[in-house]
């Protein structure tokens, strides 16, 4: 594939900024909404603010870090225990508050409802609209538990599983595997769950904290050291590509928008939407054909 000019590059990093503000804000995930609650608790800058990487942290400061990650995996330890019923009726709460102070979450989901059914009635809307807020909560809840709960235990409450088979049948061909998960459901326990199955990577966008990702780093290990996480930066698309044409399993959240410029832009209930190009590029016709399965 030839790569695109300078105005080329220069084009689709200014239609990104349109659709933005078309769009804006932008999405919102129950894990990374999770991941914001804990980690705004206690927050060391991890970039500056031109958004270039800062210096390695001095021992002092990696000992903060790790001592505020520590304690952020115990707060959220300490949700996660919490009975189901309880969790689900604080997501509730948290749901009628996000509405009441117009916060992000509920601001997100009411742009998301005008862009998809446009046509739907008011009373309706506001109907799904808290329904969507509460499944956020729930899940975000949901996922301090699945961080810091042992994964057997976590594993232990599926009920069914589908396409098992063909996950099992593209592993055993050893032509690299790519699982594109969107955000739907809970996405840190399909990570645990093929971690029991083989190793993997997954590609992952990094928070904008030090502590944030010492905290992530510490809950999705696993006692194997079976998951390897790429942060969606610099090389990862390459170290992907290497990996699974090694044979290996990539996990990609294809629904996260990408950076200006580095995306496409495809209809999604008839709104442009800019998404990533691994998966296709990976395959589409090319040199990493013959290398992966396509379905």
């Amino acid at each position: 594939m030839p790569a695109p000019d300078n105005s080329q590059r220069a084009a689709a990093r200014d239609e990104t900024r349109l659709w933005q503000a078309m769009a804006d804000p932008q999405p919102v995930y129950p894990q990374r909404t999770a991941a914001r609650c804990v980690t705004r608790l206690l927050s060391v800058p991890a970039r500056n603010r031109q958004g270039s990487r800062l210096k390695p942290l001095p021992r002092t400061m990696e000992a903060m870090t790790e001592f505020a990650a520590r304690f952020l995996h115990a707060l959220a330890a300490a949700f996660g225990r919490l009975p189901w019923h309880w969790r689900n009726r604080l997501g509730d709460a948290v749901a009628v508050l996000w509405r009441a102070l117009d916060a992000r979450e509920s601001r997100v989901a009411r742009r998301n409802l005008a862009l998809a059914y446009p046509a739907l009635e008011p009373e309706a809307s506001a109907r799904l609209h808290l329904a969507i807020l509460r499944s956020t909560a729930r899940q975000a809840l949901e996922t301090l538990r699945f961080w810091t709960r042992p994964h057997a235990e976590n594993l232990a409450l599926l009920r069914e599983m589908h396409g098992v088979e063909l996950f099992d049948a593209a592993l055993a061909a050893g032509r690299g595997v790519i699982v594109a998960a969107p955000h739907y459901g809970n996405w840190e326990l399909l990570n645990q769950w093929l971690a029991t199955r083989t190793p993997l990577a997954i590609l992952y966008r990094p928070p904008e904290s030090a502590v944030g990702e010492a905290f992530l780093q510490r809950v999705r290990a696993d006692d194997g050291g079976r998951v390897t996480q790429v942060r969606a930066e610099g090389s990862a698309v390459r170290q992907l590509f290497k990996l699974l044409q090694g044979g290996g399993v990539v996990g990609i959240l294809p629904d996260q928008q990408p950076k200006a410029g580095d995306g496409v832009f495809a209809p999604f209930f008839g709104v442009p939407a800019s998404t990533s190009t691994i998966v296709t590029l990976r395959c589409a016709p090319s040199k990493y054909q013959n290398s992966g399965p396509r379905a």
